[in-house]
């Protein structure tokens, strides 16, 4: 299980995760903006990470010619999206936006009603998720993921629900979606992944003490990742979501 801001991540800890999900584990990815950055630790100043930015970059800014390289491990700096495995083979999601002019709420979408997502939202009958919590608005906020497949999103992947309409966000991804999804996966190994795409997401669980759909849904799916009963592949991986 992730926090809210997971961002920066070196080779050993992507390949520690894969490997993890690859025999079986469960990830719950319940922030935003998460394996991004790729960075390296330095030998000598094991309590340092270093992070070097290089085209093509999320939008923001990108090192000087000659300076892409990480000094610490000599591998190409930048983002996961352009290594592999890339950040939504993994997590279903890459960052989309990032804003601080708000949230929006999560909207269910068809996939919420299929069989492999019954547990997730097991007492939850809100076609609106979110819409509370201390960003105005709802709980897709400050830097929010989607899903594209043709950038690494499993074909089998499940788009839950779906936050759109955000005003005065920075477009961080010109490939994938302008919104913020909640997708479900399963993997080869009886492993799965669920992704809520929101940094904004954990701050709205102790909304009314708790008892709210954004609670009952982590509590939920954490419920069963914790149930070793294995998850199994669909067999057919119908339409891809996106």
């Amino acid at each position: 299980m992730t926090g809210s801001h997971p961002e920066y991540w070196s080779s050993a800890g992507i390949e520690a995760v894969s490997a993890f999900l690859e025999g079986g584990g469960r990830l719950a990815y319940l922030g935003g903006n998460g394996c991004s950055g790729v960075v390296g630790v330095p030998p000598d100043a094991p309590s340092a990470i270093e992070h070097r930015r290089r085209s093509p970059s999320a939008g923001l800014w990108d090192g000087a010619p000659g300076e892409d390289h990480l000094a610490s491990t000599g591998e190409p700096g930048g983002l996961w999206r352009h290594r592999r495995p890339r950040t939504r083979e993994l997590l279903g999601v890459d960052i989309t936006r990032m804003g601080f002019a708000g949230g929006r709420p999560y909207r269910v979408a068809p996939d919420r009603h299929d069989p492999r997502a019954a547990f997730v939202f097991a007492g939850v009958d809100d076609e609106v998720v979110g819409d509370f919590g201390p960003w105005p608005g709802g709980c897709a906020a400050y830097e929010v993921d989607g899903v594209d497949c043709t950038s690494g999103t499993p074909l089998h992947a499940l788009r839950l629900a779906s936050a759109t309409g955000f005003r005065g966000y920075t477009a961080m991804d010109q490939r994938g979606t302008v919104q913020a999804d909640l997708v479900f996966f399963e993997t080869d190994g009886g492993g799965a992944v669920f992704s809520v795409g929101s940094i904004g997401w954990c701050d709205a669980l102790p909304h009314r003490g708790y008892a709210n759909p954004v609670a009952r849904i982590t509590a939920n799916v954490l419920r069963r990742f914790a149930d070793p009963q294995p998850f199994a592949m669909p067999q057919d991986e119908g339409e891809p979501v996106g």
